[in-house]
């Protein structure tokens, strides 16, 4: 029995390899791959330059960039495995709780690469150099399955370029989303179960099926959402071929192979990772991972005005001319129904060897289950709410899933395949001459800039700086086992956290330790739960005052500092406001069993070493300097002291009623106290110990007293003011702060030893 299918121009060699003006045919695939690599990489340079000009340097500045989360990612699989230890259960991050990594984008798929170029080139680097080639081997992916459907070389370049450079997967690697932007696998299914369904030797064949099991691990090892993507694509083309299959049972050996290259993928999930570790989730408790609401799934989702090109959200869109290109494939292709207007059609053996190729209209009905769910669940015309498929999908998920935006890829690659082969079908029916070929192929290629340049691929990419600081490496170099606590406190999971100082998981690489500070794709909520229900976290991270609850923080600051043998309390100035500097800091150098706290060059970081596992250094014995206003300053204050200001020429700090000082001296020495102050609109007494000076309004003036070792309790000097009044009082400003006397410096000069 003989089938009738549209094979003429696609699945003839000869005719897939005719020269086209701007992707001159190559027979030899090493040169046409290499130099399509090549060209992919290139554009990708170009995107990413603001990146790749400083390739070491810095990392992507997004909003809510991830790029400490996945450079933490590759180096503890290293570490874990240099250990002798799972890499897939950790306490690392978000201590002291121990979690499975199953459900976290720890995307180790790349850790092949990072293990061989982060020893050569850093780690910032590294994952730099995994954004670019993310782009490059989706492109080449690409190109490599369009060309398998018999797309000519220009449209095959071009298609690939507009899928990798669309708006959402350039505003992913923005924010270092390995596991987004590396979609280079699904195509690659696509293509191999091409060759399966084609090949008609045993051995090719089995090749060909080990190699589509890995593929699909390899999706897997990306992110566990390419489970809810490879359905949308490789499911319903290996639903088509088994049906064209299905009038002489070749569809029974086509599935006897796919089932080899699912147990191979399902093998290696299980002894490697991640289905056991995943089966290993706790759900006994059904409020450990609660389900995303809607208000959540609205905000992740697509709108249906980019059906029509004119969505004004510029990440969540596929571009005006893109979209305007596929509407004018559709209308092509459903007028060339309506004429019957086809080739002749070619007559081919009933063998499965070229059912390989389903109809152009296949291609654009596979992209309508995941265009419709990245709509979201619902819509609303008027008060009207119309539900959408997604929310079955949400039900059937339990709300564990919450981004269906991310089904825009899936759609992209099946609307790029239909317009490509649309545009062959074009080509071979009206390019005929030399000239039209080249009106054709230039015309695709002004399409295919236009698409990237209208979309802003070309605009200015994000990126940031991130610090070095040598502490960190003198802590990595201790053979010491201790937990670091980051102020402020970030504790995240993906769908919600504490503070924003989740930066400091950066450093883990370098200093080897245990943090509280961290973020994780997805934990049980009752583990984060230990961090948000914690007074002392919701106060460094902000949403809690001091004053709502200072016995608890107190308390619970100590007894964490002990029962979880923590090592060094770093405060990061950088991730804070002034207001949150100057008390958190201040209240850090009041803390029993800290030692002196020191400072880094850009005075942005301040740390303490606690004391159980020994300070380094002695205190003090000749004179002590304090310059008020400067970075070295931080070290100092402790408690009732303004942010850093210039103060009528000097800079220095403005105290409240009450002020202290925290200061390193030598309990046997007394030491003559110099100080340089003025204070606010009116004459003011400043009582230390038990001696008190009288502090003028006119003009800074040098002030002067004898310390003894009995006026200083644990190292805190007490500056007690007669009063306090604000400049809105005076009717001078809106400034509201209470003030009473300025400082600009403390000299502490030993007047003799006992």
């Amino acid at each position: 029995m003989n089938v009738r299918f549209h094979v003429k121009s696609r699945t003839s060699p000869d005719n897939a390899r005719k020269t086209h003006p701007f992707m001159p045919q190559f027979r030899q695939p090493i040169l046409r791959y290499t130099l399509v690599l090549a060209g992919y990489t290139l554009l990708a340079v170009l995107v990413l330059w603001a990146l790749m000009s400083r390739l070491g340097v810095v990392v992507p500045g997004g909003e809510t960039t991830d790029y400490q989360q996945f450079i933490w990612n590759y180096w503890w699989i290293r570490y874990a495995l240099e250990q002798g230890i799972s890499p897939w259960y950790t306490d690392f991050v978000l201590y002291p709780v121990r979690h499975n990594l199953s459900l976290h984008t720890l995307t180790p798929i790349w850790f092949p690469f990072f293990a061989i170029t982060e020893p050569f080139v850093g780690r910032v680097a590294a994952i730099n150099l995994m954004l670019l080639f993310s782009f490059t081997l989706t492109g080449t992916a690409t190109f490599a399955w369009l060309r398998r459907l018999g797309v000519g070389q220009t449209m095959a370049f071009v298609g690939g370029m507009i899928l990798v450079f669309q708006p959402y997967i350039v505003f992913s690697a923005t924010k270092t989303h390995l596991n987004i932007i590396g979609l280079w696998g699904v195509p690659l299914t696509l293509l191999l179960w091409s060759l399966l369904v084609t090949s008609q030797n045993i051995k090719r064949r089995a090749v060909i099926a080990i190699l589509l099991g890995l593929v699909l691990w390899g999706c897997l090892l990306t992110d566990l959402q390419y489970t809810l993507f490879l359905p949308c694509t490789l499911g319903v083309y290996a639903l088509w071929t088994l049906w064209s299959a299905r009038k002489n049972r070749a569809w029974l050996t086509l599935i006897f192979w796919g089932t080899v290259a699912l147990s191979v993928t399902l093998l290696l999930a299980w002894l490697i990772f991640p289905l056991r570790q995943f089966f290993a989730q706790s759900t006994s408790n059904p409020y450990d991972f609660p389900a995303a609401g809607l208000d959540t799934i609205r905000a992740y989702s697509v709108a249906p005005s980019t059906f029509i090109g004119i969505n004004a959200d510029p990440i969540r869109t596929l571009g005006a001319l893109f979209v305007g290109g596929v509407w004018l494939a559709i209308a092509v292709f459903g007028f060339s129904l309506f004429r019957n207007f086809r080739h002749k059609s070619a007559q081919i053996d009933s063998t499965i060897i070229q059912k390989h190729i389903p109809p152009r209209g296949v291609w654009l009905l596979m992209a309508l289950p995941p265009l419709l769910l990245m709509l979201g669940a619902d819509v609303f015309v008027g008060d009207t709410q119309i539900k959408l498929p997604y929310w079955s999908l949400h039900e059937a998920l339990n709300g564990q899933y919450r981004t269906p935006e991310r089904f825009m890829l899936p759609a992209s690659l099946l609307l790029v395949t239909f317009l490509a082969v649309m545009f062959t079908r074009i080509e071979s029916q009206f390019a005929n001459t030399p000239r039209r070929k080249i009106a054709l192929n230039t015309g695709i290629v002004i399409f295919g800039a236009l698409c990237l340049l209208t979309t802003g691929a070309f605009d200015p990419f994000p990126v940031q700086s991130v610090r070095d600081y040598p502490i960190y490496e003198r802590i990595g170099a201790e053979n010491a086992d201790y937990v670091i606590m980051d102020v402020p406190t970030g504790t995240h999971y993906g769908w919600t956290g504490l503070g924003d100082g989740t930066y400091s998981q950066f450093y883990n690489p370098v200093h080897e330790k245990r943090t509280i500070n961290g973020s994780l794709s997805r934990i049980a909520f009752t583990d984060y739960a230990i961090y948000a229900d914690s007074p002392l976290f919701n106060y460094l991270a902000g949403t809690l005052n001091y004053a709502d609850a200072p016995a608890q923080i107190d308390a619970e600051f100590a007894r964490i500092v002990d029962e979880w043998h923590i090592g060094y309390v770093f405060a990061h100035r950088q991730w804070m406001s002034d207001d949150q500097q100057t008390a958190w800091i201040s209240w850090l150098n009041t803390r029993y069993g800290l030692c002196a706290p020191e400072i880094s060059e850009d005075g942005l970081l301040v740390w303490w070493r606690v004391e159980t596992i020994g300070c380094e250094g002695d205190s003090p014995s000749g004179t002590l300097t304090i310059d008020m206003g400067v970075d070295a300053d931080w070290g100092f204050i402790a408690g009732g002291w303004y942010a850093q200001e210039d103060i009528g020429g000097p800079r220095g700090r403005w105290a409240g009623e009450t002020a202290t000082l925290r200061v390193d001296l030598d309990p046997q020495t007394t030491y003559r106290l110099t100080f340089r102050a003025l204070a606010f609109n009116t004459t003011r007494t400043v009582t230390i110990g038990d001696e008190t000076l009288t502090v003028t309004a006119d003009d800074w003036h040098d002030y002067e007293l004898t310390i003894t070792p009995d006026m200083l309790t644990d190292g805190l000097l007490t500056l007690t003011h007669d009063g306090t009044i604000s400049a809105s009082d005076l009717g001078l400003s809106a400034d509201s702060r209470p003030l009473a006397v300025a400082y600009d410096n403390f000299v502490f000069a030993p007047l003799n030893a006992d």
